[in-house]
C-alpha cells in the first residue's frame, strides 16, 4: 500500500469551510469533496504543485520524527479544526507562519539528517534513498513554511 503527501495553502478564514465539507463527506453527504474545496481554495497553487515526489509515508515520518526532536510544526495551529479534519478524513497537519520559528532547526536538520534517517529506519521504513527523500521533505517544509504569511495555513494531508 502507498500513501501519497498532499500541500495546500488556504488562508486561515477558509478552514471552517474545510471543516464542514470533511463533516459532511465524512456522513456521506452529498456536496462537494474536500479535495474541490482544497483545490477551489487554494491560494500558493504554484508553491504546492508537484513539490513532493516520494511516498506520503516518508512525510509522515519525518513529521513524526521532527516532533519527537522538538521540532513541533503546527502544534499550536487550530487544534479543534485539525482534530475534526484528523477524524474525517486522511492524516492532516496545520502549519501557519508562526511555525517560521522553526526554519533554523529545518536548515540544519537538513545537514545532519542521520538522526531522522535512523529514525524512520527503526519505524521499519527504511530503503536506499531514503536520507535524498528526507532531505527532499525538508526542503519542502523549508520552502513552504517561508512563503506563509499571516493569515495562510499550510495543510499537509497524507493517505
Amino acid at each position: 500500500m502507498s500513501a501519497i503527501a498532499w500541500f495546500h495553502v488556504l488562508k486561515q478564514t477558509d478552514l471552517a469551510g474545510l471543516v464542514e465539507i470533511a463533516e459532511k463527506e465524512a456522513a456521506d453527504e452529498d456536496g462537494p469533496s474536500t479535495l474541490d474545496y482544497l483545490q477551489d481554495h487554494e491560494h500558493h497553487e504554484d508553491a504546492t504543485d508537484d513539490c513532493f515526489a516520494w511516498s506520503g509515508y516518508v512525510m509522515a515520518h519525518l513529521l513524526e520524527a521532527l516532533d519527537e526532536s522538538g521540532i513541533e510544526l503546527g502544534r499550536n495551529a487550530h487544534p479543534d479544526e485539525l482534530r475534526t479534519l484528523n477524524q474525517t478524513g486522511p492524516e492532516t497537519h496545520l502549519l501557519t507562519s508562526a511555525d517560521r520559528i522553526h526554519l533554523p532547526a529545518l536548515r540544519a536538520a537538513r545537514t545532519d539528517s542521520d538522526e531522522i534517517v535512523r529514525h524512520i529506519e527503526n519505524a521499519g521504513y527504511g530503503f536506499e534513498e531514503l536520507g535524498q527523500a528526507i532531505d527532499d521533505g525538508l526542503e519542502v517544509l523549508e520552502q513552504l513554511i517561508s512563503v506563509l504569511t499571516d493569515d495562510d495555513v499550510l495543510i499537509i494531508r497524507i493517505g
